[in-house]
């Protein structure tokens, strides 16, 4: 009976480990996609990337709270490696020919290729900065026992305020080098407010996850 409690139980974690893994690694394709394309709001010029890309980091804290460190730690990296891929096969077709009558050539590599640049900017900066973020919410949640929403945006908050400084200059310098630093400013800001808004909203999926796993 233990036994198939226990088959049973890895089977739901298996199961929700698909989705969630998915909608991370999407959403961080996007977000490296979205990133160079600037929205306007209020007057302040704000990278879309910070909406996607902080759901994220609550991703990661979503499923370390049922997850192995090891598992965490192999979903960032394929994170990474399928980043790496998009980016790959896109500055890849860049630079193949194409016929005479496609006219929207130029219009893709201005798309495509800038975002090797966020990349290598992301590439040691989000590993580093997921891993961090694991290990801080590991600590709180599952050692000190604090609530699910406090460690998320504990966790979160304390290495975006370093990440985001860092990557943004790095990746951005080259391309808005005029407003770099408001736009670093700004990004800080959305970037808090969307881990918050984020982690406030996760809670509801952690008790549902929790609920189904012991069911």
């Amino acid at each position: 009976m233990n036994n198939y409690f226990e088959f049973n139980y890895f089977k739901k974690v298996s199961k929700i480990n698909y989705i969630i893994l998915t909608l991370f690694i999407t959403l961080s394709i996007i977000s490296h996609i979205i990133a160079f394309r600037l929205i306007e709001i209020n007057n302040y010029s704000i990278f879309p990337s910070s909406f996607t890309y902080m759901a994220c980091f609550v991703l990661v804290d979503v499923m370390a709270s049922y997850n192995s460190r090891k598992f965490i730690i192999l979903a960032i990296i394929l994170e990474g490696v399928m980043n790496f891929l998009m980016l790959l096969i896109t500055n890849l077709i860049c630079q193949l020919p194409h016929p005479e009558y496609v006219n929207n050539t130029q219009a893709f590599i201005d798309v495509f290729t800038p975002i090797k640049y966020l990349f290598f900017a992301n590439l040691l900066g989000s590993f580093i900065a997921f891993l961090f973020d694991s290990t801080i919410f590991y600590y709180l949640y599952k050692s000190k026992n604090y609530s699910f929403i406090t460690s998320s945006i504990i966790s979160s908050l304390a290495i975006i305020l370093i990440y985001t400084v860092i990557t943004d200059y790095y990746a951005f310098k080259l391309f808005y080098s005029d407003h770099i630093y408001e736009l670093i400013i700004t990004n800080i800001v959305t970037n808090l407010i969307s881990i918050v808004v984020y982690a406030i909203l996760s809670r509801w999926l952690v008790i549902n996850i929790f609920n189904y796993l012991n069911k």
